[in-house]
């Protein structure tokens, strides 16, 4: 079942954030490919770090991790790591054909190794284009997410985006965001709207 949030008719109610569970890790897949420019990438960082903050994310828990993907999925920064903000901002635009089955197996992986068995887990996707290999489904994609009992959130760039070519049908909670500059000033709403989503 495909959820859509509409943030330009959400009314947001300004009220202090409360942090997520103490049990809880982040981890978060930004969108490393052809298509993105230096811009978007930027805005990328920035919103991740942003969710960073809102989420009170820290070494010592709820925990964050970030990679980036392309044609392969490489680690920005491990669970764990207190240089996770320098390092998001650090890291370098590759610009590679964009496979978000790729990412999704590699973050299954991430989760399968940092033994958080009993706490929540949530995975934030961002998408700014289409999958390269339109062949590959991400029905199979998310499968050991799904046995890990992960959530799957797609953070949906640009006004483009339909799920019907992103093959994400298959993937709950969807979130779209039709301008890549509002990113930052939505952030804590879909941190908010993240938070809440039912999950451990």
């Amino acid at each position: 079942m495909l959820v859509s949030f509409d943030l330009e008719l959400m009314i947001f109610f300004q009220a202090p954030f409360s942090p997520l569970k103490l049990e809880t890790d982040v981890l978060f897949l930004i969108d490393d490919s052809h298509d993105v420019n230096e811009e978007l990438f930027y805005r990328q960082k920035q919103f991740v770090n942003l969710l960073y903050d809102h989420f009170n994310l820290s070494p010592n828990g709820p925990r964050g991790s970030a990679l980036k993907y392309g044609d392969s999925a490489y680690y920005i920064v491990a669970f764990g790591d207190p240089s996770f903000k320098e390092k998001v901002n650090r890291t370098n635009l590759l610009q590679t054909p964009r496979r978000m089955d790729v990412a999704l197996r590699k973050a299954a992986e991430v989760l399968a190794r940092a033994g958080n068995d009993e706490g929540r887990k949530i995975v934030i996707l961002l998408i700014a284009g289409e999958q390269a290999n339109k062949m590959e489904s991400l029905k199979d994609a998310v499968e050991p997410l799904r046995r890990l009992e992960a959530q799957i959130f797609v953070i949906a760039v640009g006004q483009n985006i339909a799920s019907r070519n992103f093959k994400i049908d298959t993937l709950e909670n969807v979130i779209r965001v039709p301008v890549s500059s509002r990113l930052k000033d939505q952030s804590k709403q879909i941190a908010v709207q993240i938070r809440d989503r039912p999950g451990k």
